[in-house]
């Protein structure tokens, strides 16, 4: 039934983000909705990420470019036709894969679900077991959604990410859910947690960036 939710949505997020600093986690039917929805808030001023899981990446990205050459009414954007702000996240590509083919003649394009981001690299020349972190992650374009999630004021996913896909970057094993709980007065925390004011366990605060990465909720949920 149309009835305005994806409007009262909005003006709820806009309301929480800009009115009371909070963030703010949006849960959407589909990956198109996602990327539209991360475009409409970063057009108005608020940083807002994806989240979206390693499964079908590639084929989300492009469905998005597909969709964004067919309405777009040019191909390259120019002063009257700014480039679209999710299009920076709709990026499958690993900047490794040129070493890749120019060191195998059988090269075959990596899945996301198989890019060497993070303990997967091992020094050819060293007879050691020990892995290694993606010295590109800083600039990887694939990864700039997860370079940023510690900052955004709003996560927009959907329900099967948010269940389904590992919380990335982090030190600790969960899933999105756990690291959208709402963060609570520290009068309500039990056992060892974060910094004050966060409610989440110190695992979950922290290894998403170290500065109490749920969602704030002074005044109850926010999502």
């Amino acid at each position: 039934m149309n009835s305005g939710k994806t409007t009262l949505t909005d003006v709820l997020t806009v309301n929480r983000v800009l009115k009371h600093g909070n963030r703010v986690g949006m849960v959407l039917g589909s990956v198109g909705d996602v990327y539209a929805k991360v475009s409409f808030l970063r057009s108005i001023g608020i940083d807002a990420v994806p989240l979206i899981g390693h499964s079908n990446r590639a084929e989300h990205a492009a469905r998005y470019w597909r969709s964004a050459i067919e309405e777009s009414p040019v191909l390259v954007p120019d002063d009257d036709n700014p480039a679209d702000p999710a299009a920076a996240y709709a990026n499958a590509s690993c900047l490794l894969e040129p070493f890749r083919r120019s060191a195998n003649p059988d090269w075959k394009p990596l899945e996301p679900n198989e890019f060497p981001c993070h303990g997967k690299l091992r020094d050819a020349e060293s007879d050691e077991p020990t892995t290694y972190d993606c010295p590109l992650l800083s600039i990887c374009p694939a990864q700039k959604a997860h370079r940023e999630i510690a900052n955004a004021q709003v996560w927009v996913t959907t329900a099967q990410c948010l269940i389904a896909s590992r919380a990335e970057p982090a030190d600790a094993s969960m899933r999105w859910f756990e690291a959208f709980q709402p963060h609570r007065p520290a009068r309500h925390r039990r056992g060892g947690r974060g910094p004050a004011g966060a409610g989440l366990p110190v695992r979950a605060d922290r290894a998403l960036g170290g500065r109490g990465q749920g969602l704030d909720a002074p005044d109850g949920p926010a999502h």
